[in-house]
């Protein structure tokens, strides 16, 4: 499993076009919380989500990088997986939600209210 490491990750999102992706249950976020800026697409939807983005008039295009996380790394591993799959060439896995709290990364609660 590769990880991207959390001070690079930290540079796409300071310097580059991104998108960060949560993939892990709706009742994870709620008891955890979110990084700041994600956006929540469980695994099971991740697929049919970046589909419908590559014909419909968004700003993710090719050049925009995708860091995806969930809880330890694993879910997040198979959903850049298959996006790489479906030609998704900037996709990153960014590992697991305390990866991001333990580097220092800016988190909220489910409900917009920040933690850290």
């Amino acid at each position: 499993m590769s990880i991207l490491s959390f001070n690079d990750a930290k540079k796409i999102i300071d310097y580059e076009e991104h998108l960060i992706v949560d993939v892990r249950e709706e009742s994870e976020l709620i008891e955890t919380g979110i990084i700041k800026n994600a956006i929540h697409i469980p695994l099971s939807s991740i697929e049919n989500f970046f589909i419908s983005l590559q014909t419909s008039n968004t700003n993710i295009n090719s050049d925009t990088y995708i860091l995806i996380y969930c809880a330890v790394g694993i879910r997040s591993e198979i959903a850049t997986e298959r996006l790489k799959l479906k030609g998704f060439s900037n996709v990153f896995n960014i590992g697991g939600f305390d990866n991001w709290i333990n580097g220092g990364g800016m988190v909220k609660n489910y409900n917009n209210s920040f933690i850290k």
